[in-house]
């Protein structure tokens, strides 16, 4: 559990994951027929018109292109925009999300249920059992105050995110019915679509 405690552990095997994403993206679209129109228009973009589109884009939600070198520079940001899909996080992702979903919809109808699942990570005994650092492997859970669990939880992340995978697996197979021999408590599922709520 050295790594798990590690304050910076987290953000970094994130950032690795990121860029192990986006450079895999990368090798798939050198292999689209599209990319040597993505290599000329990278080559001819003027870095001047794109530096004063940042500019305005940072002040303005919703900037129309009023030339043709800002209409290319969009369109250089559509192309790359699809490298940000293999990594987790991106505004495009959230797009293919959305995709997904509207595709899922137009297969399968309108859902039937909404369900929002938010475990109390610091008040379970599972995820204080991921959390402790005294190297007990027999699942024997020791008492401590809500401040206690709070800072054994927030100094690592890690257990959390094995307890948050382990009750949303948990929650699909014995609730929703998904790779169940049994069916949920709604009955058999035609499909269902599980997110994770992104902060900031």
């Amino acid at each position: 559990k050295c790594f798990q405690i590690d304050p910076e552990f987290s953000l970094i095997a994130f950032s690795h994951h990121c860029i192990k994403s986006s450079t895999t993206g990368s090798h798939i679209l050198t292999h689209d027929q599209q990319f040597p129109e993505i290599r000329d228009c990278l080559l001819s973009i003027d870095p001047e018109t794109l530096g004063n589109l940042a500019e305005k884009l940072k002040t303005e939600s919703i900037a129309y292109p009023n030339s043709e070198d800002e209409k290319n520079c969009y369109h250089l940001l559509k192309d790359l925009g699809l490298l940000a899909w293999y990594a987790d996080g991106p505004n495009t992702n959230k797009k293919f999300q959305c995709s997904e979903i509207n595709a899922l919809c137009d297969h399968w109808g309108s859902p039937s249920w909404y369900i929002t699942v938010s475990p109390s990570d610091t008040k379970h005994p599972i995820c204080i059992y991921l959390a402790d650092n005294d190297n007990n492997h027999a699942y024997t859970p020791n008492l401590h105050s809500l401040t206690e669990c709070s800072k054994l939880v927030i100094n690592n992340p890690v257990a959390h995110a094995q307890f948050f995978d382990f009750f949303i697996q948990l929650f699909l197979k014995e609730i929703i019915g998904i790779d169940s021999v049994t069916e949920g408590w709604f009955g058999k599922p035609a499909a269902f679509y599980a997110t994770v709520e992104q902060q900031g």
